[in-house]
Order: structure tokens, then C-alpha cells, then sequence
């Protein structure tokens, strides 16, 4: 897996194998996961592995999508070749079998030998994605700092306020959790077959402490009209295990509050936050849908550059 990480970041500094460990760990949490490897013997290293995760009853998104279970693959580039891919794929869709409330199985890939199994299959294409990242050295500050000035010049002219947290505050969480449903479900996919999204009070309470109980630094931005209502969001999320990096999670604006600059009002203040609070942070790691061209417009402007391609497909079983 580090090697396989150097070999998607070659940017990156080697990430410490605690942070590999923590993330095995993370994508098994509320879930039952299986695995296969393909070892090297001569090398005397694993060169593919192959993992499926079914949800289980006290998965925070067990309700809502019991019914998918997660594939991943990962796989030494020099080593990409059908015949493994197919065999790991079929050793471990066997393991839901059993599951009788799984029914479908969707995975990100980034290979074409990937892509052929699943369309062979009939999977569905249902995204694809550009996996981006914003290296701090590489970053326009001078352009930063100007969506700032204007961000808060209109905020001054329009009554706007910025909001930060990592707790959401007990007053406005149930309005944010409404507009988050709403930004996320605005995320244009390929094909009409992904989930709705729904965030209440009680899921961004349970994701709080899943993140806290992680260790992990949450931070949220909001913008704030003049009546109270909630326009806009930003969020990073960082683990100090892998300290050179920040994820960025959701960002948008509702679309009655767009074409003011909020986007990118929120979007720079979020980078000097990082700047200020996250000092060993390198990088700010996102993933956008090729179609969603207004958030790839904006991280474009901000510097981040595409270092690698995935396709996502689903498939029934």
C-alpha cells in the first residue's frame, strides 16, 4: 500500500505506515470486509488486493445504503493485468453472497484492464472523477488573497457573516444539515443511481464523534445572510497520522445565493485557515465529477491539477 501511494503521489513524502494501518482500519469500521491478495513470491511482495465491504447495523449510512457494498482494488502498476484483476474480483464478490439485503457492488477504479472487467460484467459507468490536489507551494496567494478582499468587501455592502466551527452549533444545525442535503445532492453524476444524500442533526452529530474519537480536526465554514439563513458551506477535514495532507470535503452554495463570489470567498478563506492552523499541510486532496464544471472551474483558478483519473461503475448482482 505505500507503494502503491507513492505510485499515485509520487509528490508526496512516504506516508508513515501508521497512517496506512488507521486507514484499513477506517474503511472496515460498521462493516464486515473481505480480502484477497496476489503475492510475488520471487519479490516477496503483494502486488494487488482486493477488499469488500457489506454495512452492517451500526454503519452511519446503514440505512440508507445497506443495499451497496463497497470494492476496492489496488494495484502495482507494473502489474495491471486482467487475469489477476478478474480473479481478485471474483474471490471476493463471492464473500456478499450470503448478504441477502446487498444488491448492488460499486467501485472506483483507475486502470483501463479495470474498467474492461466491470463493463464485461455490466456494470454501469455512474462517474467520472478527477482525483485532485492543491500543493501549497504551487498555490496563486496573491489571487487568494484578492477573492478574500472581495468576499468580505461584499460581505460588508450585503450583511454577509462567516461562520466557523467543528461542533456544529446547536441553534443552526438543523437549517445546516438541510442545506448540506441540499448541496450534496446537487453533485452531478454520469448516471441517476446514486443515493439521495441526507444529513440530519443526529448523522453530523454521529460523524462528529466518529471524528473526534479518531482524533481528527473537522472544520466547517459557513456564510450567513442578512435574514440568518445558511448560503453557503466549505469543510476540510484533517488527520494529524498523515500530516502533510488535508482533505476537502463538500463545498457549494445554494442556488438562490449563487453568482456573488461565495464559492470562492469560502473556498480561500478555508486555504488560509489551513495555513494558519495546519502548518505541516503540503497539499489539499478533493475529487470533483468531470461534469460538475463550476467547482472545476473554481479549483482551477485556485491551482489544484489533476494528478489522477478514476471511473466509478455499479453493478447488480
Amino acid at each position: 500500500l505505500i507503494k502503491s501511494e507513492k505510485q499515485d503521489y509520487p509528490k508526496d513524502p512516504v506516508p508513515p505506515r501508521e497512517a496506512i494501518f488507521k486507514d484499513i482500519k477506517r474503511k472496515r469500521e460498521g462493516k464486515d470486509s473481505f480480502q484477497s491478495v496476489v503475492l510475488d513470491k520471487k519479490r516477496g511482495i503483494i502486488i494487488a488486493r482486493a477488499t469488500i465491504s457489506v454495512k452492517l447495523e451500526n454503519h452511519v449510512a446503514y440505512n440508507q445504503a445497506k443495499h451497496v457494498a463497497d470494492f476496492d482494488l489496488t494495484v502495482l502498476k507494473d502489474f495491471v493485468h486482467l487475469e489477476i484483476i478478474e480473479k481478485l474480483f471474483t474471490s471476493v464478490i463471492s464473500k456478499v453472497e450470503s448478504y441477502d439485503y446487498v444488491s448492488t457492488i460499486r467501485g472506483c477504479n483507475m486502470f483501463e484492464e479495470e474498467f474492461h472487467l466491470w463493463l464485461k460484467r455490466g456494470a454501469l459507468l455512474i462517474n467520472d472523477i478527477n482525483v485532485n490536489r492543491l500543493y501549497f507551494d504551487e498555490v496563486n496567494w496573491e489571487l487568494m488573497e484578492r477573492w478574500r478582499e472581495e468576499g468580505r468587501k461584499r460581505a460588508v455592502e450585503e450583511d454577509i457573516t462567516m461562520v466557523s466551527f467543528e461542533e456544529c452549533p446547536k441553534e443552526i444545525i438543523d437549517e445546516y444539515a438541510k442545506l448540506y442535503t441540499q448541496i450534496g445532492n446537487l453533485i452531478p453524476f454520469e448516471e441517476e443511481e446514486e443515493e439521495e444524500l441526507i444529513e440530519t442533526a443526529e448523522t453530523r452529530r454521529t460523524r462528529e464523534r466518529i471524528r473526534r474519537e479518531k482524533g481528527e480536526f473537522w472544520l466547517t465554514l459557513i456564510t450567513k445572510e442578512e435574514d440568518g439563513s445558511i448560503s453557503g458551506l466549505t469543510e476540510i477535514v484533517y488527520d494529524p497520522v498523515k500530516s502533510y495532507l488535508a482533505y476537502q470535503m463538500l463545498t457549494g452554495v445554494s442556488p438562490e445565493y449563487r453568482q456573488r463570489g461565495l464559492g470562492k470567498w469560502l473556498k480561500a478563506e478555508m486555504l488560509f485557515k489551513m495555513k494558519e492552523k495546519l502548518p505541516k499541510v503540503i497539499a489539499i486532496h478533493t475529487g470533483n465529477a468531470k461534469i460538475n464544471a463550476p467547482m472545476m472551474s473554481i479549483n482551477k483558478r485556485m491551482g489544484f491539477r489533476t494528478v489522477l483519473k478514476v471511473k466509478c461503475f455499479s453493478m447488480k448482482l
